[in-house]
């Protein structure tokens, strides 16, 4: 059972990873995908669409320079490569009002907050 200021991060990061998809952030940051998902790549500056960006909770993938990850990590790497991941994290949540990582909530309103702001967010995309 979840109880106040402990609910473990890892937690945080899944709800984050099943809410908002790696093109959710790609738009974000103004990444141009084309309607597969496909874009030039921002980690080696490549020309050719080499990088996929997959909706849902799959990530992306750089078929060139092989960088891979979740929607936590593409954050993490378009915000800079000394961001930490839990930065990267509190950023999304911030960005998509998710409030997982407001204090004044019990884990369950976190939950309730996110789950109503991700299908509200996916609406207006």
């Amino acid at each position: 059972m979840l109880h106040d200021d402990q609910t473990p991060a890892l937690r945080k990061y899944e709800i984050i990873r099943s809410f908002v998809s790696a093109q959710d952030v790609a738009r974000i940051f103004g990444i141009d995908m084309d309607a597969h998902g496909r874009c030039q790549c921002p980690f080696h500056n490549g020309t050719d669409r080499n990088m996929k960006i997959y909706d849902g909770d799959r990530g992306f993938y750089c078929f060139v320079c092989h960088v891979s990850g979740d929607c936590i990590k593409l954050a993490q790497k378009l915000l800079g490569d000394e961001t930490r991941y839990s930065v990267a994290a509190m950023w999304i949540d911030e960005k998509f009002r998710l409030h997982l990582f407001d204090k004044e909530l019990t884990p369950w309103e976190r939950v309730n907050r996110a789950e109503a702001r991700a299908r509200q967010n996916r609406r207006n995309t």
